[in-house]
């Protein structure tokens, strides 16, 4: 088989809508209760190669303080009949203390052994010691310095290619990413979330992201190039900004100035609202440029 085939989208725009959506019912409900939480494995490398999810994957990976467990739970159980949150994997065998799913009540495909449903969000836990998170299980060791403090990123859909930067969502993400590899090597799927269960070895591939690049949107770090000065003097403590353009081929949807804290390990992050704002209105000449700064959102 083509290695191209195993970089084929395994969702339906449809599919998509449903994750976004799930995703921001999950982010209303636990920044309205202060509890912490990022994109994490491949959601976050996601976001930060393509806005958004990696195409061809099939589901969120999000990791939570394990201290705020109890109020995530209130929180989400709160929101049924709508949706579901679901702490075991195989109904009245065991309790799940490290991997939650939470899903619609009523869409979505079933399993025939688990109760929960498929598009789901993938909860995982961690706890931390004063140099790492410790994930309760599965999910990568993670340095402090690289998590901390939290920034937001943008995350919208992919495969219908609906690039209003208005309307994405903005998520927390880990402070730096460890993105030489994944920004240049992008591998398919080692497991498959919408049937359950795992991709054996000789199913997966590797390929370089640039055979990609005609196919999907990535994001591309750039130089500085807006004659406006709205953010050339960005100068508060610790902060910079991060330029990126998000490509499909030779076409440029927009261009995007983040704020980047300073990666030093310590939680507390931008003080500020967090503010979209257009630097540059977009013309058959120009790209449409968007600053995005501080990290608090008011429900």
């Amino acid at each position: 088989m083509d290695s191209m085939n195993y970089f084929k989208p395994v969702m339906s725009q449809s599919d998509e809508q449903y994750f976004l959506h799930l995703l921001r019912v999950f982010q209303k409900a636990a920044e309205t209760n202060n509890v912490t939480y990022l994109l994490v494995s491949g959601s976050a490398i996601g976001a930060r190669r393509h806005h958004g999810m990696i195409p061809w994957d099939d589901d969120i990976d999000i990791l939570v303080n394990h201290e705020h467990r109890e109020t995530l739970d209130r929180a989400l159980s709160q929101l049924t009949p709508q949706f579901e949150l679901h702490k075991r994997v195989f109904p009245f065998i065991f309790q799940q203390q490290w991997n939650w799913k939470f899903c619609f009540a009523t869409k979505g495909r079933t399993y025939l052994l688990n109760a929960f449903r498929w598009p789901y969000l993938d909860i995982f836990f961690y706890a931390d010691n004063s140099t790492h998170l410790l994930s309760v299980k599965k999910v990568e060791l993670l340095a402090k310095v690289d998590v901390f403090p939290l920034k937001r990123v943008p995350f919208g859909p992919i495969i219908s290619r609906s690039f209003n930067i208005d309307k994405l969502l903005w998520i927390p993400s880990p402070c730096r990413i460890r993105f030489e590899s994944a920004a240049n090597i992008c591998t398919s799927r080692s497991f498959s979330h919408i049937m359950e269960f795992p991709i054996f070895p000789f199913f997966q591939r590797t390929v370089s992201c640039s055979l990609l690049k005609n196919d999907y949107p990535f994001t591309y770090m750039v130089q500085e190039k807006t004659a406006d000065l709205h953010y050339r003097n960005f100068d508060r403590k610790g902060l910079s900004v991060e330029f990126q353009e998000l490509r499909l081929g030779r076409r440029i949807f927009y261009r995007l100035g983040l704020e980047q804290p300073l990666c030093d390990g310590h939680p507390k992050g931008s003080p500020g609202r967090f503010q979209l704002k257009r630097v540059v209105s977009g013309n058959a000449s120009t790209v449409h440029e968007f600053f995005a700064s501080g990290f608090k959102l008011f429900w």
